[in-house]
């Protein structure tokens, strides 16, 4: 039987959750010590993914009359150097935690619970949390073979729910990616070709910033200049992407590192310093390889026409460069100089790693404002 949670809202961004026992022993009544899970639910402005905040204790009562104890506080300002202090947990305790914890950040993923509710966690996976009356008339109604009815009355009442339901597993997903981003951008532990993969698997992460409002990848490594699309030699990008339209005008995007070097660190004249030779390369390559493309890219027999996709127009193809990372530009010279660079170049546009996290983090916000929204439909 799933566990029930006890939920009591303290404010509009906060709930309380009753204390959970840890591993409790067969015999409940005769225990005298125990270690609790003390959580608390809250709207965490930094993170839509961390909103559970978790204490240890270790409780006791005298008999199994009284009302179980806090140990006694121990101020940890008072610790002298060499001094700690644990609370040690056995493997069980251990286990118990754990799935302790991703039940209640699986409670957590819908906002803070307003009022007293008693709520459990159907499916870890699924992230469904239902109360329990809910998810047993669903189950009833299932069991008796009413599955295939229950979704068409469920689709008649609510028009938007499969559609909401879809969309929140897309945000899940984004989120996902959005937090691998940021972990491999802070390890710098990723090649050019696994950021091209991730790219590739992830493009909605270009958003809506560029020039063109949807982008969608063609062909990763795309071979041009003289060459067919999957031919051997010639110019290639990394990806080549279009923008999607009735009509769909060529992107070209040349992925290198975020370690990258943007600027380097010897100054030039007038305060002013000199752009790194990775940097310069890239851009050069990326006008080359735009200028190919738009002079030959498509006038070959075998890239004239590309399988289920519409016509591309590839006039003076767009660029774009994503390459290194605002951080090392540490003094108002080396951000000036950037800034002046990339502002007058006509193409490519040049785009940070952390330009891009910060612009993926955007549209996960604006998605989520979109999801709070109500949904309006036939009733």
């Amino acid at each position: 039987m799933l566990p029930t949670y006890k939920i009591s809202s303290t404010s509009a961004r906060s709930a309380t959750v009753e204390d959970i026992w840890l591993d409790p022993p067969d015999d409940i009544e005769a225990a005298r010590t125990r270690r609790i899970l003390r959580a608390e639910i809250v709207d965490n402005i930094h993170s839509t993914r961390a909103r559970v905040k978790a204490c240890l204790i270790h409780q006791k009562r005298h008999t199994q009359k009284h009302a179980w104890e806090d140990a006694d506080a121990f101020s940890l300002a008072t610790l002298k150097a060499g001094e700690e202090v644990r609370l040690q947990l056995g493997a069980t305790e251990t286990f118990h935690l754990f799935n302790e914890l991703e039940r209640l950040h699986t409670l957590s993923q819908n906002g803070v619970p307003q009022g007293q509710r008693n709520l459990v966690v159907a499916d870890v996976e699924k992230a469904v949390a239902v109360q329990p009356s809910a998810r047993k008339l669903l189950q009833q109604l299932l069991n008796e073979g009413g599955g295939e009815e229950l979704w068409q009355a469920l689709e008649e009442l609510h028009p938007n729910l499969f559609r909401a339901i879809a969309l929140v597993k897309l945000h899940e997903l984004r989120e996902r990616a959005v937090a691998q981003f940021e972990a491999h951008l802070t390890a710098s532990d990723w090649s050019e070709e696994q950021w091209q993969q991730f790219f590739e698997s992830n493009p909605w992460i270009f958003g809506y910033g560029l020039s063109y409002r949807f982008l969608s990848i063609i062909q990763s490594q795309t071979h041009y200049g003289g060459t067919d699309l999957i031919g051997k030699g010639g110019q290639r990008d990394d990806f080549l992407a279009a923008t999607e339209a009735q009509k769909r005008f060529t992107v070209l995007v040349e992925i290198k590192k975020p370690e990258t070097a943007l600027i380097l660190n010897k100054l030039y004249r007038n305060k002013s310093h000199l752009i790194s030779g990775e940097l310069v390369g890239g851009v050069s390559q990326v006008q080359s390889n735009c200028r190919a493309w738009g002079i030959g890219g498509l006038q070959t027999t075998d890239n004239s026409e590309l399988p289920e996709q519409p016509p591309n127009e590839t006039m003076q193809p767009k660029g774009i460069l994503i390459i290194g990372h605002t951080g090392q530009l540490d003094t108002s010279a080396k951000r000036s100089t950037f800034e002046l660079f990339r502002r007058n170049l006509q193409n490519p546009e040049i785009i940070t790693f952390d330009e891009l996290l910060a612009r993926a983090r955007h549209l996960l916000l604006n998605a989520e404002q979109e999801l709070a929204r109500p949904q309006t439909g036939a009733a």
